[in-house]
């Protein structure tokens, strides 16, 4: 299971975020990019990288910043953050990112089938929140782990092959219980689900691996130093090789 640290820009600086993903509660760094290098060195072999002040925009507006990051780093780098159009798609691959992450609630089924058919299942990631609350684009309303099982078989035909899911551990069931559907689904499903958001503890990262998913993605945890990525690496990566994502 890949262990992926996140690191948010937003105006030009690395931040921790607030609640939602349309705010920032501290910075980090002014440089994202030596961010970016501290988590290269301590074993990460890929990167997030979310673009907040994208995501309110509507496209990718730290362009610097992300460049500079990208090419600071020899560890592909994925970008997600206000990427709603195949033009969108376009400029941020050409930035350098190896992939991009497409958010579901801005998508449909067309779009989606078009960003893959023009650019290929590996260079498209689609990301869905499995809890949303009020925010500028999304209604507040539960997205629970059956909702997510759904969604993942109607895109599975479309092509998509990696699906990452933010939230889907605050759900209104027990960790357990969220990781044994989990576990049923992908078995037989064959996407490749990377969770995000609420992990903060090995044992949940155990939770996750028994349950098959492909790979997580930290921020708080390992901003605050509750999990140590060069620990959790070697735990759980397991040889996993940079192209493999």
């Amino acid at each position: 299971m890949r262990v992926i640290p996140a690191v948010n820009i937003m105006n030009g600086h690395c931040v921790k975020r607030g609640e939602g993903s349309y705010q920032y509660s501290e910075i980090i760094s002014h440089s994202p990019r030596k961010v970016a290098k501290m988590w290269e060195e301590l074993g990460a072999t890929y990167l997030h990288v979310r673009d907040l002040d994208g995501i309110i925009a509507g496209h990718i507006v730290n362009h610097e910043a992300i460049t500079k990051l990208i090419n600071h780093v020899s560890i592909p780098v994925e970008i997600y953050g206000g990427i709603y159009s195949l033009k969108e798609i376009e400029n941020v691959l050409s930035l350098g990112a190896k992939r991009v992450v497409l958010e579901f609630e801005h998508m449909n089924m067309k779009m989606i089938q078009d960003a893959v058919n023009n650019f290929g299942a590996d260079r498209i990631v689609l990301h869905m929140e499995g809890r949303r609350q009020e925010q500028p684009f999304h209604s507040s309303q539960k997205f629970g782990i059956a909702d997510m099982v759904d969604t993942i078989k109607r895109t599975v035909q479309l092509g998509i092959t990696v699906m990452e899911c933010e939230g889907v551990l605050k759900d209104t069931y027990s960790l357990e219980t969220n990781t044994e559907q989990l576990e049923t689904f992908l078995k037989t499903s064959g996407i490749q689900l990377v969770v995000s958001d609420g992990i903060s503890t090995i044992k949940e990262l155990e939770y996750l691996e028994n349950a098959g998913a492909y790979g997580v993605i930290l921020e708080d945890a390992l901003y605050e130093r509750r999990i140590e990525l060069k620990h959790a690496i070697q735990l759980f990566e397991k040889g996993a090789k940079a192209n493999e994502l």
